[in-house]
């Protein structure tokens, strides 16, 4: 019996079948080896495809990792960018891209008296 989508066995024909390791994945039954992940995308062990990283979060390994505060980063990326546009007297929220806070005192948006 071929291995299911997701599983591979290195001896076509046989059913000794392996998980396709995570981080890399096959879609297909009978599979001899799995593919691994595009960059910016994941998988879980037996996996038949892989998932974007969301955005504000970037590729490492086989993980998502969240952007440093004041950093940020478009789905299925690999590293984060520098945020910009911060008004003088906010603060960049923690772990929530490019979303900032008005000192106390400020009022939103531009953050003035």
């Amino acid at each position: 019996e071929l291995c299911e989508a997701g599983r591979y066995s290195e001896h076509a024909g046989t059913a000794e079948c392996s998980l396709c390791p995570a981080g890399r994945y096959n879609t297909r039954k009978g599979a001899t080896s799995c593919l691994p992940c595009d960059p910016g995308y994941v998988s879980d062990a037996g996996s038949t495809h892989c998932t974007g990283c969301p955005a504000g979060k970037f590729n490492s390994g086989n993980d998502c990792l969240v952007c440093a505060t004041g950093r940020s980063s478009y789905a299925n990326s690999t590293t984060c960018f520098n945020c910009t546009g911060k008004p003088q007297k906010a603060k960049w929220k923690e772990s929530q891209g490019c979303s900032y806070k008005c000192d106390s005192g400020y009022v939103e948006d531009d953050c003035i008296l």
